[in-house]
């Protein structure tokens, strides 16, 4: 069984999962940083972000929630789900 990790989520459903391949490509990562490289939270948190949350990813992302639409034939319900996807 994968490692528990959570993501902040207002959401009353939450983002935790539990997903081992996940986990293992953040460990590794973070086991192959230079010891000493990362002294504050806001250190991991810039490095993370950076690392698996590109710049790129994130504006395509934040463009595609914020000009979501409804397809042509598809249900309210597919919409819906399609969205969450995405959040």
């Amino acid at each position: 069984m994968g490692t528990m990790w959570c993501l902040y989520d207002p959401t009353p459903s939450g983002w935790c999962k539990t997903d081992t391949h996940s986990t293992d490509i953040t460990s590794n990562w973070l086991e192959r940083l230079p010891a000493g490289s990362i002294s504050t939270w806001e250190d991991l948190t810039t490095r993370f972000l950076v690392q698996f949350f590109p710049p790129e990813r994130t504006a395509k992302l934040q463009n595609d929630i914020l000009m979501f639409q409804q397809h042509q034939g598809e249900s309210l319900s597919e919409a819906w789900t399609r969205f969450k996807d995405l959040l």
